[in-house]
This record gives C-alpha cells, structure tokens and sequence, in this order.
C-alpha cells in the first residue's frame, strides 16, 4: 500500500465525513486513478456511494464492489437500501423517533434487543426508536436502561448529544468502564477537532489543477483517530501511533494496524458491542476496594503487604490510596518449594552454560494475575466461490486433454461466483490472557500446560505464600485478545473445510465475531518464583514455573547471534 494513496484515502474520507462533498470526490477518484490495491479501491468506491446525489451513480459505485468482493456487507446493505427507495445517507441520520411502528404490548428486553439489532446493521432512527420505548417503558429494569442509554449514544449526530447519553449511563451507574472509556474517547475528540493554525489556512486550488498531495492537512477525523488509545487484538496491551509506520503499533507482541483499518468504524463498534455484553454477565463485573503498594523502578503495582518487588528486589515500595478492582476468584498454590525452585534454576543454568550462580540469586515467590475466558456463541464466515461445470470436471480428471488445453476448457466452464455464509457454533473455556505484560510471552509459554481445573478459591493463606501482583490489562482489553484467540484457533480449520475438494473454487474466505459472546469469566492467580540476573550490565529474567517446576529464561545471544546482528546492523 504506497503511502500516497492511503493519504489520499484518508483526505477523501476525512472530506466526506466533514460533508465536503466536492473535496472528497476529487480525493477519492484520485485514488482510482493511482496504482490502488482492492482495498484501496473498495474503500474509495464505498465513500463515493456515500457522497453521491443520484442513485444511478450510487448503484455504479456499489455494483462495482460487489463485482470485486461480492460479500461485501456494507455494500449489500447499502444496495438493499437502495432498492428498497431509502437514501442510505437518510437511513444515518437521527431524527428524534423514526418512524417505526412499534406496539406498546413490546417488553422492555425486546425493545432492547431489537434497538441493538438496529445499531449493529446501521438502522440507525430504528435504532433510535426503540431505544427510546426503552427508556420511557415503565416495566424497564436498571440494567436495560443502563443498555439503552449506551447504545443510544450510538445514534447520536453530535458530540454534545452523545454526551447527554454517557452521563446518562454514568448516573445509572457510576463505575460503568464501558461508559467511562467512550467518554474518554468523547472528549479527545472535542479537543483534537478544534483547528490547529495550519488548518484554519488551505490555499485555494485553480480550475483544472490537481493540487499536491501535502495541500491540506489530514482530516480531522485522522487527528482524532491518531490522538485515540486502542486495546491491541491479540494481547490486551495499548496500541501507540507510530508517525513513522503510519500506523498503531504494539510494544508488546509487535502487532501492527493501519492506520486505514483505524479509521473504519465498524470494527470499533464491534468491539464496543462485545465489551458492553461482557458487563452484563450477573454477578460477575464485582469491585472492591483493594489497598496497594507501587515499586517506583518498575512502575508496578502489588498487594499492600508485599516488601519487595520480585523483578527488582527494591524493597521500598510506595503505598497508593486503595483502588476499585476486580477481586482474584482462584488461584493455584505453590506446589514447589524455594530449596526446590532454587534446585531447578541450578539445573538450567548449567544446562544453557549461564555464566551465573544459583547460590547468589535470590528467587522471590510471586503470584501473576491472569485472566481465563469461556467463549461461545457462533462464528460467521462468508465466501465467494466457482463452481466448474460438471462435464469439464471429468474431462480433465480423466486427463483426456493436454495441460494447455486443459487450461483453456477450465477457463471457460467457470460459471459466475457465487457467495455463501455459513456459522459455525464454537465452544472455548480455556483462553488465558497474562493481566500484565512484565513477564514476556517467551517466560509465561507455561500457561498453556496449566491444568485450570485444579484452581482453587483465594484465601489469606493463599495470598500470604507469596507477593500479589495487581492486573494492569482491563478485563475488556483482555476479552477482545480472547476473542482474537478463539478466532484464530478456528481460522484455519474453517477455511480448510470450507475449501473442501472438487469443483469448488473457493475464494475471499472472511469472518465476522459478531456472533461471538463471553459467557464467563475469572481473574486467576498463577505462582512462579522469579529471579534475575545480570550479565556485562545487561539484566535477563528467569522463571520457575511453582506448578510444574519448569524453568524459563531469558539469555545473552550467543556470539554467533551477536555477530550475525551486527553484520545486519541490529
């Protein structure tokens, strides 16, 4: 993807977003006429459908995805949208109360159900409707009010509308993270939508001459999205803007999203739907009030009661006011003592040839928070596909014909694609996401081995037996890298049998987790003994898995490694 036509992308869509037709077009069939990739293209023929006056046009541009991607949601919908006689910008625009007939006999979680419905397939005055039965339904519980106010400022046009919805939640219930976050979110976009000086200033453009792309700034909308914090997908640690990637990058597992996949808002509110039925599981999303300490060298945050930090050893550690969390619901004791620990540490420093001594190190007990998930629901996928005619098929399984011909008949018996959609109902309670992200993913590989069923319930003697670490990765964060996990378990096995063999051409294989849905959730404590050590003023961590005595480690690159770096330049 070149980086001029994605900053043409991104003017063309921050133009049309700011209703400036005429200055999105001209953006946006610039990037047509450049060297654009399919997604380029579906994303600039998608933002003219929005732009267009005419409906024949806003057919053309939609005809012309579908020729490319013919499962294309968004373009299917605006299409049906379309024959139905529906302006598609109409259908987004938020009118007080659609006009939706809707009986007074309706209960209050099917009005809630049916408004959500509507925001996910952008519906949006639907939407609006029903949710405002809702909120005026004197039958309505808390919660679903709760529910209606959030996802009604999901239909709301303007910044200060959305607003009253947020606080509306926040007055329901003040603690609500969901609530809090969007507000957050609110708020830094009314900031960064004010005009900077250079923004305030764009040169008039003559008849007939393109200008350059450097004319004018990038969008309002890209300040916004670049000024924002998102959780990163795979591990649930906070994606940074990197100017010189152009894109979100994490410091932890390295995930890279463009800045173009940011800008899109329908992955956004997916996210946001997920978290939001995370919150509704009863008796779950529970606080209380945790006291707590700090180590000022490595920023992080224990039990109050531990003396040293275990990735330090500093032993003056700061007290914090106590704070509002999520309270550990199982843990897994100690199953290896310290003479045992400090035996196994012995063992692998000699097997990696580590120029270090076990005797000297002092291996500190630590618990490490971890978050276990159970998903369920269903996972969507769609395909285009095409089929070979039958007849052809069996001349060239016969091999009755040479290669060459062979490639011409099968040319010719491709009949048009066809699209299909399927679910596939999933089932994990295993997912386990790290709550902190000290410890890298090569020390913790033995999450993966641990037998979950032999957690047992936190009690003060539990706790005592070693130094409490507080999770820094939110239980919303950490649901979406479960989510990401149980995608990706099913990823490949889907698409091979989706493939399947025969006279089907399979292509374009995508899938949606809209369908995917928390059903429970648990904050478990993991026990490890730690230690560090340091070499030529480098320090290496090593862990001692307290369940099965495993140890993990990290070490200096050997001499061959520290020379290949260098002829690399690393």
């Amino acid at each position: 993807m070149s980086q001029r036509t994605q900053d043409l992308l991104v003017r063309g869509m921050g133009a049309a977003r700011a209703k400036d037709f005429q200055e999105a077009q001209f953006y946006l069939e610039w990037v047509l006429r450049e060297d654009s990739n399919q997604e380029q293209k579906l994303e600039a023929w998608f933002w003219l459908s929005e732009i267009a006056d005419e409906p024949g046009k806003k057919r053309g541009y939609l005809e012309d995805i579908l020729a490319l991607e013919p499962h294309n949601q968004r373009a299917r919908r605006s299409l049906a949208l379309l024959d139905g006689h529906m302006d598609t910008r109409q259908s987004t625009t938020h009118s007080p109360v659609a006009d939706v007939d809707i009986s007074a006999d309706i209960p209050p979680v099917a009005l809630l159900q049916q408004g959500i419905e509507a925001v996910k397939e952008q519906h949006l005055p639907e939407a609006r409707a029903y949710l405002t039965h809702l909120l005026k339904h004197p039958q309505g519980t808390r919660e679903q009010k709760i529910q209606g106010w959030f996802w009604l400022s999901e239909t709301c046009d303007t910044l200060i509308e959305k607003r009253r919805c947020l606080n509306a939640v926040l007055t329901l219930d003040p603690d609500n993270a969901v609530a809090r976050r969007a507000l957050s979110r609110l708020e830094d976009q009314t900031e960064a939508l004010l005009p900077t000086p250079e923004q305030a200033t764009v040169t008039e453009r003559s008849p007939g001459t393109e200008p350059k792309p450097d004319r004018v700034n990038l969008a309002a909308l890209t300040q916004t999205v670049i000024s924002r914090t998102f959780p990163c997908p795979h591990c649930g640690d906070t994606l940074t803007f990197n100017p010189g990637k152009n894109a979100f990058l994490c410091a932890y597992c390295k995930y890279q999203r463009s800045l173009l996949e940011a800008l899109r808002p329908e992955a956004d509110i997916e996210d946001q739907a997920f978290i939001a039925q995370l919150f509704q599981l009863k008796g779950q999303a529970r606080t209380v009030s945790i006291p707590t300490v700090m180590c000022p060298s490595c920023k992080v945050t224990f039990l109050r009661g531990a003396t040293t930090c275990p990735y330090c050893s500093n032993t003056q550690l700061t007290p914090l006011p106590p704070q509002e969390l999520l309270a550990p619901q199982g843990a897994f004791p100690f199953a290896l003592s310290q003479k045992q620990a400090q035996q196994a540490l012995a063992d692998w420093l000699q097997r990696e040839k580590v120029r270090a001594k076990s005797e000297t190190l002092s291996l500190h007990p630590l618990y490490l928070p971890v978050w276990r998930f159970t998903i369920g629901g269903a996972l969507t996928w769609y395909s285009s596909s095409k089929r070979l005619q039958e007849g052809a098929v069996a001349t060239l399984a016969a091999g009755m014909i040479s290669p060459t011909a062979a490639a011409f008949e099968a040319g010719k018996a491709l009949a048009s694609s066809d699209t299909q959609r399927g679910t596939e109902p999933i089932e994990h309670n295993d997912l386990l996401i790290p709550a902190n992200h000290r410890l890298t993913p090569e020390l913790l590989q033995g999450l993966s081995a641990l037998a979950l069923d032999e957690a047992v319930p936190v009690t003060p003697q539990i706790i005592q037996a070693g130094t409490v670490e507080i999770y820094q990765i939110t239980l919303s964060n950490a649901s979406l890298a479960a989510r990401h996990q149980a995608l990706e378990r099913n990823r490949e096995r889907l698409a091979a049998r989706i493939r399947g063999v025969g006279s089907i051409d399979v292509q374009n294989i995508s899938f949606s987790t809209a369908d995917m849905a928390v059903e429970a959730y648990t904050l478990l404590l993991v026990p490890f003994w730690i230690t560090t050590y340091a070499v030529q003023d480098v320090t290496y961590i090593v862990v001692v898995d307290a369940q099965s005595g495993i140890v993990y480690g990290q070490k200096p690159a050997s001499g061959f490694k520290k020379l290949l770096g260098g002829l690399l330049g690393g």
